[in-house]
């Protein structure tokens, strides 16, 4: 099964590439040393949001608007910041399946880096395409709150619909930054290959989720053992890093590997 054999290979894979954990390295050291500021971003904007003397009289659907208007400085700086740290997440992950794609490994990690670094733009554009749907989300949420006011039925119903067609949307989009790095695609042609490998391997994406999410969970279960083993801030902080650079490393490998290993078995078919 192309699945089991991808979960296994990436993990082989993982050990055997140390340059694969470069990557993952690079997004740590960076979120660690933003974290103060997004911390006070956060705090900021919470404050905001849950203070009741901010709170006017006015409906639950305006509210929103009402927020945005009020604090549109926090809000700004959160949404920015979330930006910034979405494009460095998927450059690391399209740094890493170009790096598990690469064959000659001489100078691959500055390679893929340079490579990644080209094609930054695309990777914007993906995180724009992903913008217009989320708002689409969104204001999917605002409708269904105001129809729940009057027909809570249709309300319910939309909602099913809404969240069949976000679960169908994610499936069929999640390998696009894997398939753009691995095969050094254009944003628009990797759109179309992932919709189409989305379509033939739907459910080995689903398991992919779901076994991310197990392990996730796992590796939380982990980390929730050896915390209290310590009561030495600076081993804690090591054994967080490492437990969470290992769980990145690992799943933005296992993408690449998954493409890979189906493609080879669609050849060979």
């Amino acid at each position: 099964m192309v699945l089991i054999h991808s979960i296994t290979s990436a993990l082989s894979l993982v050990f055997k590439r140390p340059s694969l954990w470069v990557p993952g390295i690079i997004l740590l050291l960076v979120s660690l040393f933003s974290y103060e500021i997004m911390t006070d971003i956060l705090a900021s904007l919470l404050f905001a949001l849950t203070n009741p003397t901010a709170l006017p009289a006015i409906e639950a659907t305006l509210l929103p608007a009402y927020f945005y208007g009020a604090y549109a400085d926090q809000i700004n700086a959160f949404l920015g910041f979330q930006a910034i740290m979405l494009l460095l997440q998927l450059f690391v992950l399209y740094w890493t399946a170009n790096l598990v794609g690469v064959i000659n490994k001489k100078q691959a990690l500055i390679n893929s880096f340079k490579t990644t670094l080209h094609n930054i733009g695309q990777i914007i554009l993906f995180i724009v395409f992903v913008a217009v749907l989320l708002i689409a989300f969104i204001e999917s949420i605002f409708l269904l709150i105001w129809l729940g006011q009057w027909l809570s039925w249709i309300a319910f119903i939309i909602m099913a619909i809404v969240l069949l067609i976000t679960a169908y949307l994610v499936v069929h989009f999640l390998m696009v930054i894997p398939i753009m790095a691995l095969n050094e695609l254009r944003l628009s042609e990797a759109l179309i290959e992932a919709w189409h490998f989305g379509a033939k391997h739907w459910l080995g994406l689903l398991g992919i989720i779901v076994f991310l999410a197990v392990f996730n969970t796992v590796i939380n279960s982990l980390l929730g053992l050896l915390m209290p083993l310590t009561e030495n801030a600076l081993l804690q902080l090591i054994i967080s890093a490492v437990l969470l650079l290992f769980f990145l490393t690992y799943s933005n490998s296992l993408y690449a590997v998954y493409y890979l290993e189906a493609e080879k078995k669609k050849v060979r078919a």
